[in-house]
């Protein structure tokens, strides 16, 4: 939306989920608006739309779900070229950059990430550039801190051309019930 003579106008056209075959969960926008990414738990996966000034058009959907199941969680970097996502089966997040035409498979997945509880999935949060990955799990508690089950943590990771680095060693909370990861977002350059 844009402000318009002091009030909320749409900035685009409306892009009508009413027609699409699928509930859709999530959603995710690139910074500048132009790129939308939608997941579906009913198994027909992530779908993209790219603005073009006049109207949404679908791109070319991510290949993903062969040995995951349906994304629990997606994120999407700031400029719209990089995708990751969170599989509810498989517990491991996919990563794909969008090469002009489709989205190809980023590294090799990032494994360990199931869900807490069966419904706690990771958050997942992109920089600008979609180079470094942020992972918060609000029910992680290993090592436990005094018993409790919702110490939480978060997870950094690094793209170096080739596979995900994890960027230092994965943090904590301190208490239980700190639920660290919770609401997490990494800033655009990725640094913190």
């Amino acid at each position: 939306q844009a402000v318009s003579g002091g009030e909320l106008a749409p900035s685009h056209e409306q892009l009508d989920f009413t027609t699409l075959p699928s509930i859709h969960s999530q959603m995710q926008m690139s910074g500048n608006g132009e790129v939308l990414v939608t997941t579906s738990p009913d198994g027909t996966g992530i779908r993209t739309f790219n603005w073009d000034g006049q109207t949404w058009n679908e791109l070319a959907p991510a290949a993903y779900g062969t040995t995951g199941g349906w994304p629990s969680q997606i994120a999407l970097s700031g400029d719209g070229t990089t995708l990751a996502a969170h599989s509810h089966n498989a517990h491991e997040i996919t990563l794909f950059k969008w090469d002009g035409a489709g989205w190809l498979q980023a590294g090799n997945p990032i494994g360990g990430y199931g869900t807490f509880f069966g419904s706690f999935s990771p958050i997942l949060s992109l920089d600008q550039t979609g180079q470094t990955l942020a992972v918060g799990q609000l029910r992680d508690d290993e090592p436990p801190q005094g018993g409790g089950g919702a110490d939480g943590s978060f997870s950094v990771f690094q793209f170096d051309g080739l596979s995900w680095v994890q960027k230092g060693q994965k943090v904590f909370g301190l208490h239980p019930d700190d639920r660290l990861g919770t609401g997490i977002t990494i800033n655009s350059s990725g640094d913190y």
